[in-house]
């Protein structure tokens, strides 16, 4: 099979099991075992922190990984113990909550830990399985497939919760998402190295540290703002909750138009990514985004609720798949590893701070003047990211 194709895999099957892991669906879950929705958000927030410190505190190591194929197929099994104590609550759900969040906690931290270490690897493996100057229709294509088995998973999401009794129907989705992740490590140790990392980026030892180098300065605030808002995005089922919005069923529509948003954004980008204009991409999404978030909570309707949402994540997941294409045009590969990481403990610790600040934001400010607060905060995210990817291009 090509690597592309494995990619493809991949990228189709692990949002999916992130969602479980680390997403709606698990934020849905607590909420559905009698967790409060304050301690989810403080449990969204803590795993985030902990996601920043894995980043930091093993770049540097991950740097100078040797076999970075198998190291990121390995990855993976760190995550089986959290969907283990999901279908354990399944099996017990009489058990005290407080009791559930602790065990979420602890095995929360351990995938959380994985998801830092996944969060230097994965901008690297392309150089090390694709030729990168086909980056972005390997991004493209990888993304449509996600969407593709996100709309088909969530419509079976969504039926089995209409249909059935939600601890028995979880049950049978997690026990289909460990074997997802064991599919997605197994594709992964099958890589094959093409000794093409260098192409399409210039391999520089760069010893400076990331304080001295222009573009981490420069992309710091719009790091921070973007992770802060995408960290608010993250928590719509606990907002749609939080205003009684959405339910467990609704939930379900929450997943389905995640990915169509995501499907149709992947579509868009392929389409524009040979033209190589990132910077203008991800200003204008952020002006779009800007627009759905400050109507998201208007007349706290549902319809207008899940409308709004499909356009902020269709224009959240084009910057997301657009910042990445637009670093390896503006970062030299030698200081690759350590920028990503810098740049992700800034967007995770945005997103922790988001986890501690939406309900008491909620409570305080009321829904609709939140929303905008936070689509402002993007829009400037966005023209930052504009200005320093026009400054920083690489020359070829």
């Amino acid at each position: 099979m090509h690597n592309e194709v494995k990619y493809g895999f991949v990228s189709a099957m692990w949002p999916i099991c992130l969602l479980f892991i680390n997403g709606t669906i698990l934020q849905g879950f607590m909420l559905e075992s009698g967790i409060t929705e304050e301690r989810v958000q403080t449990f969204v927030s803590v795993m985030q922190i902990i996601q920043c410190a894995a980043t930091v505190l093993l770049s540097r190591k991950l740097e100078r990984v040797n076999h970075l194929i198998k190291t990121s197929a390995f990855n993976y099994f760190l995550h089986l113990p959290m969907l283990m104590a999901l279908g354990t609550f399944c099996l017990l759900p009489e058990l005290d909550a407080a009791y559930k969040l602790m065990i979420l906690f602890i095995f929360g931290a351990v995938s959380n830990v994985a998801i830092g270490i996944s969060n230097t690897l994965t901008y690297k493996m392309p150089y090390h399985i694709i030729d990168m100057r086909y980056y972005g229709r390997l991004v493209s294509n990888a993304g449509i497939m996600a969407g593709i088995s996100g709309i088909l998973f969530s419509s079976l999401f969504s039926a089995g919760i209409n249909r059935g009794e939600y601890f028995s129907v979880m049950l049978f989705f997690i026990a289909l998402v460990v074997m997802m992740t064991i599919s997605c490590s197994l594709t992964e140790f099958s890589y094959q190295e093409t000794g093409k990392s260098a192409t399409g980026a210039r391999r520089v030892d760069l010893k400076t540290s990331l304080l001295r180098y222009k573009p981490f300065i420069h992309m710091m605030l719009p790091n921070v703002l973007r992770g802060f808002c995408m960290g608010i995005v993250n928590l719509t089922v606990t907002i749609g909750y939080y205003f009684e919005i959405l339910d467990s069923v609704t939930v379900g529509y929450v997943v389905a138009i995640t990915n169509v948003a995501a499907m149709a954004g992947y579509l868009v980008y392929g389409r524009l990514s040979m033209r190589q204009a990132d910077g203008k991409l991800i200003l204008a999404c952020s002006v779009v985004a800007c627009i759905g978030l400050s109507f998201m909570l208007v007349n706290k309707n549902v319809w207008i609720f899940l409308i709004c949402y499909g356009f902020i994540y269709s224009a959240f997941n084009l910057v997301n798949v657009a910042v990445p294409a637009a670093i390896t045009r503006m970062v030299e590969y030698g200081i690759l590893g350590r920028f990503t990481a810098g740049r992700m403990m800034l967007h995770v610790a945005g997103g922790a701070l988001s986890g501690l600040v939406c309900v008491p934001m909620l409570r305080m400010l009321g829904g609709v003047l939140t929303m905008i607060i936070i689509g402002v905060l993007q829009l400037i995210a966005g023209a930052g990211y504009y200005i320093c990817v026009k400054r920083y291009r690489l020359t070829e």
